[in-house]
């Protein structure tokens, strides 16, 4: 009997096989458990996911709100800057024609300016001819300088306005191209 469990052992070492074949199996049930638990991990898993991607989507739809404002806040600027452009426009094209219209005129007024400019009031006293041609003379430029001297500053404040509407427009529309 002694040999008969020495061969017997001896098989059960060689013959891994044999061996094999009294390693208990694997039991359904901790199987089905070892399922579920994988499933409940990857069900956590994708619900943990599921709530990232919402949050980004709130995300999201709150920067479309943001920006959408934004570009309504940025049309609204245009148009206003595009109304201020055409009346900025429309007044420095008043002012150029105003002042292409007088321009002969202008430059007589800049010459007769010069004239009196350069004339000494004792130079018109003693010219030659008449005393009644030189006091008349006399009246007529003292009615007539107030004018003259009107028309100039007028010019001048014309010369003023657009030199600043122009640097106005080229502000507003920096500002266009800016928005």
């Amino acid at each position: 009997m002694r040999h008969l469990y020495l061969t017997l052992s001896i098989l059960f070492l060689v013959h891994p096989v044999l061996a094999q074949e009294t390693t208990p199996t694997r039991h359904p049930m901790r199987e089905l458990e070892l399922e579920k638990k994988q499933s409940e991990e990857r069900k956590a898993s994708l619900e943990a996911e599921a709530k990232n991607i919402s949050k980004d989507l709130d995300e999201t739809k709150d920067d479309l709100v943001s920006v959408a404002a934004d570009v309504k806040n940025n049309e609204a600027r245009l148009n206003d800057l595009d109304k201020n452009i055409a009346a900025s426009q429309k007044e420095q094209d008043e002012i150029e024609a105003r002042l292409k219209k007088d321009r002969r005129s202008i430059g007589d007024l800049v010459l007769a300016l010069e004239r009196l400019d350069r004339t000494p009031p004792e130079a018109i006293l003693a010219r030659p001819g008449a005393p009644l041609e030189t006091a008349q003379s006399a009246m007529l430029l003292q009615s007539i300088l107030p004018n003259i001297y009107g028309r100039a500053e007028n010019l001048k404040k014309d010369l003023k306005r657009l030199d600043t509407l122009i640097a106005s427009l080229q502000s507003d529309r920096d500002e266009v191209k800016k928005t």
